[in-house]
Formats: structure tokens, sequence, C-alpha cells
């Protein structure tokens, strides 16, 4: 309990100081766009602007709301140490990535669906590009498991932010992360060769693939020069004014149907009827 009220404080510091780390965090963003070598950044710049359309957004102020669940105490099954690690660097790293977290810790299988229902209702998600969800408890099968150990169908809790139930968050990516079992199996593992080497091996073709798109800007030539700021600002977006003055000379709407699960993502700890592995003292692997 003691960790769970630090972590709580910690939250808190981080919520009330969002909006100005996150200006900061996209200043620095477009800052690293724009130190670059402005001959090789055209084709970057050329890229987004062709496929835009396959490109997803994620410019907004905050990213996206981040939705933690976190069990630790059940009524009847053992509780889940070392889950305050993982939401401990959970919190951490969506900070960093410029999202607004949002912790609920120790809800029943009620608790659970409407939480998840507020989320998807939630009016800040028309500011934001995308949305993450991470639920970390017991699970069986194809079952979250509330702390009152009735189960949550994970398809249903996952159709809560759908484009038919989370109209806010059509066409932005909607990423779950679960770290739950899904079977009573135990993966052993399987036996593999490999050898052993003393240097580690050489990244720098990995490297040299990027430096032909990305290069340090160590000249002061300012021809063509590159200037991220304007460009992603500029990039239509369902929210901004351009948007709007051009939907005053539309003669017509059009209507398309977009996919129902369109835009979702979905990162299990473990395969289909296998246990996941948790460190009480590290948290998850």
């Amino acid at each position: 309990m003691i960790l769970f009220e630090s972590l709580e404080k910690q939250n808190e510091e981080i919520n009330e100081n969002f909006k100005e780390k996150s200006k900061e965090i996209l200043l620095n963003d477009l800052f690293k766009v724009e130190n670059v070598d402005s001959g090789s950044s055209n084709d970057i710049i050329t890229y987004y602007r062709t496929n835009k359309n396959e490109i997803y957004r994620n410019f907004s102020t905050p990213r996206g709301l981040a939705l933690i669940i976190n069990n630790y105490q059940f009524i009847n099954k053992q509780n889940r140490e070392g889950t305050q690690v993982d939401e401990f660097s959970l919190c951490n790293l969506f900070k960093q990535l410029g999202y607004k977290i949002i912790c609920e810790r120790d809800l029943t299988a009620r608790q659970m669906w409407i939480t998840i229902q507020k989320f998807a209702e939630r009016e800040e998600h028309l500011q934001c590009d995308s949305a993450i969800v991470v639920v970390m408890s017991h699970g069986v099968f194809d079952h979250l498991l509330g702390i009152d150990e009735m189960p949550v169908n994970f398809h249903s809790f996952v159709s809560c932010l759908n484009s038919k139930n989370a109209p806010k968050l059509i066409g932005k990516p909607k990423i779950f992360i679960v770290q739950a079992c899904r079977g009573e199996n135990y993966d052993e593992g399987v036996e593999h060769i490999t050898e052993e080497c003393v240097d580690g091996p050489s990244f720098s073709p990995l490297f040299s693939i990027f430096s032909k798109y990305i290069k340090p800007n160590n000249n002061n030539n300012n021809n063509n020069p590159l200037n991220a700021s304007s460009i992603f600002r500029n990039a239509p977006s369902p929210n901004s004014q351009n948007y709007f003055n051009e939907s005053r000379v539309q003669k017509r709407l059009k209507i398309e149907k977009v996919p129902t699960f369109a835009d979702i993502l979905i990162a299990s700890a473990t395969t289909s009827n296998n246990v996941s592995w948790r460190n009480s003292a590290t948290g998850t692997w």
C-alpha cells in the first residue's frame, strides 16, 4: 500500500505538470526533425505528403489518453506481486511519450466495464491523436478477471473502443497492452544452439540505412530549409481551423463506411493457452 500511495502522488505530479511538459515534448520532436540535412530530409517530407493517408498522425498535445487498469489484490487468488513496478515503469514511459495518464487500481469486473466505457466517452479524445489501454490482472483464456474473480470477456472489452462505440477515436490508433494469463500451460522453451561472440555485431549497416535520410546538419547551407513546425502543423486535421473553413464551401457531405475494428493493435504478454510471466521484484519479463 505504501508503494501504491507513492505511485498515486507521482501520477498526480505527472498530470499537474502535463500541459507544460507536453509542449516541451512536441517542440523537442519538431527540433529533431528540423536538425537534419535539408537535401536528404526532402525525401522524408515528400514521402509524408504522398502517403499521409497511410500514416497515423500523432502530433497532438497530449498525444492521447493512456488508461492503466492495475489489479493487484484479489479476494481468493494470490496478489500480483511486482505489478507495482510495471505501473511505475509504464507511467514513466507514457509521460516521456507525451500521454495523459489515468490509473485505476483493484477493480471488480463490473468496475472494469464501467471504466472502459467511460474512457471511450471522454471528450478529450476529440483533441487527441491516439489512445492506449493497459490491463494488468489475472486472466484465463479469452477473459480478464476482476479482483472479485468474475470474468471480463476480452473481445467485448476491446469492442468498447471500436468505431461504433467510440466514434471520437475513428481513424486513430488504439493500442491495448495486456499482462494476464491466457491459459494454464507453461512454455518450457526450445533448445537452440548459438555461437558466443566476444565482440558484438556491427550495427554500421543498420545506421547506414538511416543515414541516407537523416544526417547531422553540420553546415550552414540555407538552401531549401526544412521548417518541420509549419509542415506538420499545416497537415489536415479534423480539429484544425482550416478544416472547418474548407467544410463551409463543400456542396455535399460524403459518407463512407469504415471497418468496425479498424486501427486497433493488441499486445499480449503471452500466447493463447499459456500463462504469462511476472517477477515479484522486477515486474513483467
